[in-house]
């Protein structure tokens, strides 16, 4: 079966069988829906954003609607997000125009983008390596890589696809423009690295690839090779000039990392993320678990897990220049990824390096007499020839699970409710999903939605008088990434009250590391107010709940991420 799925891949067809397989791996996703932040994406375009504001969440914004509810009182309100991603929410944009209601028909796009960018990442692979069999497998690995599935199966993550797909094609251009002297070509590629840039800030991962190589891959003069890169560092400098201009990038967010702000931080966090970035892309695709773990066990684990792979792959690096341009590749391509959490769904580029380095790896015939190397590539095909397809339609659904918990709080929340309450929710963006849904359903929204809680903490809510509540998480607010999306750790160990819609929030105890144990909530009138209604996450979901008798206390159990999502 090996030899006759070997001549398929080594066939001048391969190119396009392998991007028509990605297309039928994505098909699954047509049945998906709008999931998680596609509602956000869709109302915020009915509300009239345009293709430079599409993703961003302003200080303003942030704190008017931290009044309401929909970021968290303890949101920073110096929380900021701004991307620069036009061809991206153009994108967005033309199918809310032509298919409003069609979420199936915005999934077929993705579909088709990653039929696109597969093909184009085979004829790379054929083009640096030949039409051989190393070729054929690294083309393999990357369309089943269920690493990719996120990207592809997530509307929102459309810039992903589309800043990939041009950061390689912009490398295969100049690849021929070099090879034949076409100046069509020499004009094409520049152009696709600024698509690239324009579909997403991963776009960067253009000129990594270029750089890569003209420093292992490319003959002739030294400066010859360099001087070829001038136009897309034009063009990188150009966009970087706007990007600064027009004030993008984050600030104060658990998720991003500001890089301006604190960049001796930033760039310590990034060297400890190396190892986890590593394993996404030589082993199994796990580094979403950062997002949702605790960083230092994470870390010590994907270290662990990711030095043998290394033992096994570095000394391929001394006897094939292809090994040393796929791992610059990935390495560099990794870089300016270390500027968010590390997740999977955004290393669809940097993985077209790591999975030509492991096919050089596997067709290493000189090393084929040594017992452990055969052991370790027989682990590396079994993980990414067998696991990752059969991982690959799975991973398509990963978010359904925050779409059901979505879905299920807009459903608690009753007609007529004037303010809602909820004491522990699962994940903070589901007091930003729930109302999102409800408005483009056309169903009313209650005035506020406030969260008092949002992880898997268990809690202690004790009532001090009739307006007044306290509640202790025994492992405090913000511990992981998911608990803090809008706050840096900085500001959850600085801040000591907020005030919304009707409710005042102080911190009246610390954990050692200074973020809150306990927090006081006053209410402006009587806990079971007129209009008012309570919610509490239980293992059925969100419940409506009383609160205790004054001076009474209530322990609530803490949620398990698997019980809450996955049910």
């Amino acid at each position: 079966m090996w030899r006759r799925l070997n001549a398929v891949l080594q066939s001048r067809h391969a190119p396009a069988l392998l991007g028509a397989l990605a297309v039928v791996l994505s098909l699954p996703t047509l049945g998906l829906g709008l999931q998680t932040d596609d509602h956000l994406l869709m109302m915020r375009l009915e509300e009239g954003a345009t293709a430079t504001d599409l993703f961003t969440a302003v200080p303003e914004r942030v704190r008017e609607q931290r009044e309401h509810g929909v970021f968290a009182w303890w949101s920073s309100p110096e929380f900021e997000i701004r991307f620069f991603r036009p061809l991206s929410a153009l994108s967005h944009a033309l199918e809310r125009a032509l298919w409003p209601d069609a979420a199936w028909a915005m999934h077929m796009v993705n579909a088709l983008l990653y039929g696109l960018l597969v093909t184009v990442a085979t004829l790379l692979y054929r083009r640096i390596l030949g039409s051989g069999s190393i070729a054929g497998l690294a083309a393999l690995l990357f369309t089943v890589d269920e690493g990719h599935a996120l990207a592809v199966g997530w509307i929102s993550s459309r810039n992903t696809l589309l800043a990939a797909f041009f950061a390689l094609l912009a490398l295969l251009l100049h690849i021929r423009g070099r090879e034949q002297s076409a100046l069509v070509y020499r004009i094409a590629s520049p152009i696709c690295t600024g698509l690239a840039l324009l579909s997403g800030e991963l776009g960067l991962s253009a000129l990594t690839l270029l750089v890569a190589y003209a420093g292992w891959m490319e003959g002739g003069p030294r400066r010859a090779r360099w001087s070829a890169l001038g136009p897309h560092a034009g063009v990188a400098l150009i966009w970087g000039a706007v990007y600064v201009a027009q004030g993008y990038g984050v600030h104060e967010t658990g998720w991003y990392r500001d890089v301006r702000a604190e960049p001796l931080a930033s760039l310590l966090q990034a060297v400890l993320d190396l190892p986890l970035w590593a394993l996404a892309q030589l082993g199994p695709s796990i580094a979403s678990a950062a997002t949702s773990l605790p960083a230092t066990a994470v870390r010590l684990v994907a270290l662990v897990l990711v030095l043998p792979i290394l033992a096994l792959m570095i000394p391929s690096l001394r006897a094939s220049r292809h090994a040393r341009f796929f791992a610059t590749a990935m390495l560099l391509s990794t870089a300016p990824l270390c500027t968010t959490m590390p997740q999977d769904r955004v290393l669809v580029c940097a993985s077209f390096g790591a999975f030509g380095w492991i096919a050089c790896v596997l067709e290493d015939r000189a090393r084929e007499a040594s017992r452990i190397w055969r052991i370790g590539t027989r682990a590396l095909s079994t993980v990414h020839l067998v696991v990752a397809p059969l991982l690959f339609i799975p991973m398509l659904r990963s978010l359904d699970g925050v779409e059901r918990a979505s879905r299920a709080l807009a459903d608690a929340i009753p007609d007529g409710a004037r303010d809602v309450v909820v004491v522990n929710l699962p994940m903070e963006l589901l007091s930003a999903y729930a109302p999102a849904m409800l408005l483009r359903a056309g169903e009313p929204r209650p005035a506020s939605l406030h969260q008092l809680y949002a992880g898997a903490s268990e809690l202690t809510v004790e009532r001090i008088d009739d307006r007044t509540l306290d509640v202790t998480a025994r492992t405090g607010w913000g511990r992981i990434p998911f608990e803090r999306l809008f706050a840096s750790e900085r500001h959850l160990r600085s801040v000591e009250s907020a005030a919304a819609a009707g409710l005042h929030a102080r911190v009246v105890e610390r954990l050692a590391d200074g973020r809150p144990l306990r927090v006081r909530f006053a209410f402006a009138d009587r806990l079971e107010a007129a209009g008012r209604h309570w919610l509490i996450w239980s293992r059925a979901g969100p419940v409506a709940w009383k609160p205790p008798a004054n001076g009474a206390r209530e322990p609530l159990r803490p949620l398990a991420a698997l019980e809450v999502f996955n049910r």
